[in-house]
């Protein structure tokens, strides 16, 4: 059975930055943030995803140098 008509791919322009740099800008702001303000402050400041809960910042301030672990669930830039 022939195509009527081919599905043209969504095109997305790239983000200007990663989102490990752009919880850097948000934290640089604000002393110390939990998690789900966080998400919340990076989506507001633009970040494009399409993803619903963004589960990677969680990964990202455990495991990048530039943050620290205040408490449970909050986190500080590091210096």
């Amino acid at each position: 059975m022939p195509r009527a008509k081919l599905d043209k791919k969504r095109v997305r322009k790239p983000q200007t930055g990663s989102l490990a740099n752009k919880l850097v800008e948000v934290f640089q702001s604000r002393e110390t943030l939990l998690l789900g303000e966080a998400i919340e402050a990076v989506l507001v400041s633009g970040y494009k995803t399409s993803s619903k809960k963004l589960s990677t910042v969680g990964k990202i301030l455990a495991r990048d140098k530039r943050f620290r672990r205040v408490r449970s669930g909050m986190y500080a830039l590091k210096g």
